[in-house]
């Protein structure tokens, strides 16, 4: 956790905490009424609780996508938000799983479960157009890697309708999801075009380790040979930081 972020998770502590301060301070300045001290107490004391609960839990939440996102450990980051679950009282956490379980799912290559995922939080998807660009992406990717290439192809023209109206993704290359639509279509050529595009640079490992897959798979001769090299020594690293 960086500077900037321990800053404010102490910011946050220090806003309950004063508050719950004041309740109890409400407390002992209130007189002769004993029910109404004891509701200063248990507030004060709930307040200054909460604002560590909540501290922890962003903290936790960092460290979920820390390792799904940097280490391409699911599995761990799956197991670190079953931590903030169990004592999310406020159902912050709990309420947003659904997007949370989507990341996993797709690195567990659990794809059915993608769909099941957005099936089921259908309307969460479509509350904004942002949400629902990303709704889109997942379905291709999710289509992509079940060969259901007439699913990839609506949804990419949907997404695509949407980019040309003036919506922009901003979880996402385009570049990648053309590069989906032109591989389901035929086009290997056009595929590893689309993909090589795409800066790995400015990816998280876990989106450069699965571009990085596409260039191996669509590109061929010493090129498939370098971008295979490139692949191996790629996990190679994410292993040795586990």
């Amino acid at each position: 956790m960086g500077d900037k972020d321990k800053l404010l998770n102490l910011l946050d502590i220090a806003i309950y905490a004063i508050f719950g301060a004041f309740l109890i301070f409400r407390g002992f300045a209130t007189d002769g009424n004993v029910v109404m001290k004891a509701a200063f107490f248990i507030m004060g004391f709930f307040f200054i609780a909460m604002g560590f609960l909540i501290s922890k839990q962003k903290k936790l939440y960092k460290e979920a996508i820390h390792e799904l996102n940097d280490h391409v450990d699911y599995e761990k980051a799956s197991a670190i938000y079953e931590k903030i679950v169990k004592f999310d009282y406020l159902r912050i956490y709990t309420k947003q799983r659904y997007f949370f379980d989507l990341m996993v799912m797709m690195e567990a290559e659990e794809y059915e479960k993608v769909l099941w995922i957005i099936e089921m939080n259908e309307y969460k998807f479509n509350a904004n157009d942002n949400l629902k660009m990303i709704k889109l992406y997942y379905l291709i990717r999710a289509h992509f890697m079940l060969g259901n290439r007439d699913e990839v192809k609506k949804n990419y023209k949907e997404l695509e309708k949407m980019v040309n109206e003036g919506k922009k993704p901003d979880l996402f290359f385009m570049y990648e999801v053309r590069g989906i639509y032109e591989a389901v279509s035929g086009n290997r050529a056009k595929a590893l075009e689309e993909f090589k595009k795409i800066d790995l640079d400015r990816l998280c490992p876990k989106d450069r380790k699965w571009i990085l897959k596409n260039l191996v798979s669509y590109s061929s001769g010493n090129e498939k040979k370098a971008f295979q090299k490139q692949y191996d020594a790629f996990v190679k690293e994410l292993e040795r930081k586990e």
